[in-house]
């Protein structure tokens, strides 16, 4: 073999080694390339996993054992609610934690999702406060969540932080939230912004709207559901519920005039 031969031979022995090698480089990039796609992509899962337990964790609040009778101690409360049933006892104005003597109870049970709990409101509202601010009655209140609905919990827990600070603004929360009951788009922002627009401060709104009290909401109507003394005459219980001195009332609130007689005939009565 000439030594022409033998150096064209070498030549393409080294060509076809840098092609192989060139080859190799190029398939290592490729390589490198999938394997960060492959990375984003499930950094892009996981991320959309955390995302959608945030917000299955915001609409569901952690769970309550199913058998409570009583407010568990480690459930975050209102201040002024009852650390038995997570009530609210409205007296001349105020919240109060401890009930007038001689003074009759009247128990509303009440769920923002519940149609007609938003025609009674509409419907007493006004009277009932008018007769626990005059000192007739104590008007004891029990947000409550029963339906399966996460706005349940959502407006319950914002109106429980607002009863813990302000009574008023917290009842111009409810007539508004069962006002808009089955409007779009009222989550904790427009929530937020209602109660902006009626004077509680960006502060406290944020807070009002933070869903602290979901979990207090959600233990509160464990408990009514565990209570026996609750339950119609067939062992159901439905909204709204309302009791007088623990007799439940049963005249149609929808007829204003002879609900409201007779809960005026039960004041009399109560006060002999």
């Amino acid at each position: 073999m000439s030594n022409q031969q033998s150096v064209d031979k070498n030549k393409r022995r080294e060509e076809a080694r840098a092609k192989a090698l060139e080859i190799k480089k190029e398939q290592e990039r490729r390589e490198r390339r999938s394997r960060m796609v492959i990375l984003a992509a499930v950094i892009a899962g996981l991320a959309l996993v955390v995302a959608l337990a945030v917000i299955i964790l915001r609409q569901a609040p952690s769970t309550i054992p199913s058998d409570i009778t009583s407010m568990p101690a480690d459930v975050e409360a209102p201040a002024n609610a009852s650390t038995d049933d997570g009530s609210f006892a409205l007296y001349q104005g105020e919240v109060v934690t401890e009930l007038p003597a001689d003074v009759p109870v009247l128990d509303l049970y009440l769920d923002f999702m519940c149609s007609h709990c938003a025609n009674f409101e509409t419907i007493h509202n006004d009277w009932l406060m008018g007769k626990q601010e005059s000192g007739e009655l104590v008007v004891r209140l029990h947000p409550i969540a029963i339906l399966g609905a996460s706005e349940s919990y959502v407006r319950g827990s914002t109106y429980a932080a607002l009863l813990e600070k302000d009574l008023d603004k917290a009842q111009q929360f409810a007539s508004w939230a069962f006002i808009n009951q089955t409007a779009t788009g009222m989550g904790t922002t427009a929530q937020a912004d209602y109660l902006k627009s009626i004077g509680v401060s960006d502060q406290d709104a944020e807070a009002a709207t933070s869903g602290k009290y979901e979990r207090f909401i959600q233990a509160a109507s464990t408990v009514t559901l565990n209570t026996p003394e609750l339950r119609d005459e067939s062992g159901s219980f439905g909204t709204p519920a309302i009791f007088f001195d623990g007799d439940r009332v049963t005249s149609s609130y929808i007829e204003a005039e002879a609900w409201q007689a007779d809960v005026e005939e039960r004041i009399a009565a109560a006060a002999n």
